[in-house]
C-alpha cells in the first residue's frame, strides 16, 4: 500500500515513511517512474511534535545512523529547552 506508515522506535521516537511516485516527463527517459521512500523521525514534547531529521530510505530497514542522529537531535532539543526554562 502507498499509505503513509508510522513506526515506533525505542526511546520514544517514531518514523513516518511516505512513498512518493514521480514521473519524469520531458527527460531523456519519458517513461521513467521514480519511487522514493521519504522518512522523518520525530517525537512528542507535550502537545507538540518535534521532527528531528528527514532522509530517503533505500531499504525497508531504517539505517542505525539515522536513529543515532534522531537521538542526538532530541537530546540537543531537550538541553536547549531546559536552558530556555531557567
Amino acid at each position: 500500500s502507498d499509505d503513509p506508515r508510522c513506526y515506533k522506535l525505542l526511546g520514544g521516537h517514531f518514523i513516518l515513511s511516505i512513498k512518493m511516485v514521480s514521473r519524469q516527463f520531458g527527460s531523456f527517459e519519458p517513461n521513467l517512474v521514480l519511487i522514493l521512500l521519504v522518512s522523518f523521525t520525530f517525537f512528542w514534547d507535550g502537545d507538540s511534535i518535534v521532527v528531528t531529521n528527514g532522509f530517503l530510505k533505500k531499504t525497508m530497514k531504517t539505517p542505525s545512523s539515522e536513529i543515532s542522529k534522531a537521538r542526538k537531535y532530541q537530546a540537543d532539543y531537550k538541553n536547549r529547552e531546559r536552558k530556555r526554562m531557567l
